[in-house]
């Protein structure tokens, strides 16, 4: 059985899956999407993800999208190493996390991620561009906050609202650590370290690091997922990098 996955490296959702892939030790391929080529845009891709976002896998021909159904499938189809406990009850709690990734901390990075980090790539980038990609993409709203963020100031009231929303989350993980077990889903990792190893990449990578020193459970949690082997393959070298880290410290 082949496996591909197409990706891009400074996508947090790509790293989710990239985490997954390691974890489980699957051999497969990789196919890098270059976003700010607008490589998703293309037919070629588009036949895989008609969603134009990363990431997807193609499993002998077949498309999945969306990270959090990837890594599903994947828990299902190569079940050696699992991420998922036996226990039903243990399996739901481990879901519920995944889902508050899914939404609450995906939209809590979008403000930074544009404002601090694409808008720079695309500040020569004439009006007549900005419209003429922004109107090709396949998601609307995507495309109008693409059009929207790159033609504006940077947000700072949204770049700060978002900070103080991924406290709140981080307040929710903490508290699920603090019973002393190692890992969100309990002693083993699970789908949702998957899920939130981007938490720490991202974070980190937007300057504010400094976040999980409120929350001592979760800081330790940070420590340990680190470690892995599969935490430094699954987020990107220096090299991979979008662009040089975002000063934003000066925007609280």
């Amino acid at each position: 059985m082949t496996l591909t996955l197409y990706h891009y490296w400074d996508s947090t959702c790509s790293m989710k899956v990239r985490f997954c892939l390691e974890e489980k030790g699957i051999d497969h391929e990789k196919k890098f999407v270059d976003l700010l080529a607008f490589d998703q845009l293309k037919p070629e891709y588009l036949s895989v993800n008609p969603n134009a976002v990363v990431p997807a896998i193609v499993h002998d021909g077949k498309s999945i999208i969306e990270s959090t159904v990837i890594n599903e499938y994947i828990e299902e189809v190569f079940s050696e190493v699992p991420l998922l406990p036996d226990d039903p009850v243990k399996r739901a709690a481990i879901r519920a996390l995944v889902r508050i990734e899914d939404g609450k901390m995906h939209d809590a990075f979008r403000a930074p991620t544009f404002n601090l980090m694409i808008k720079p790539m695309f500040e020569n980038a004439s009006d007549e561009e900005i419209d003429r990609v922004a109107a090709t993409h396949p998601q609307k709203w995507i495309g109008e906050y693409w059009r929207k963020t790159i033609k504006s100031p940077v947000d700072t009231a949204s770049v700060d609202s978002s900070f103080n929303d991924l406290r709140i989350l981080m307040k929710k993980l903490d508290l699920v650590l603090e019973d002393g077990r190692p890992w969100l889903g309990g002693s083993d990792v699970s789908l949702a370290e998957c899920s939130f190893v981007s938490l720490v990449d991202r974070t980190e990578y937007l300057g504010r690091g400094d976040l999980f020193d409120e929350f001592p459970a979760l800081k330790e949690w940070r420590s340990r997922l680190r470690a892995r082997a599969s935490y430094a393959k699954a987020i990107p070298l220096s090299t991979h990098r979008m662009f040089a880290p975002p000063k934003v410290r000066t925007l609280q």
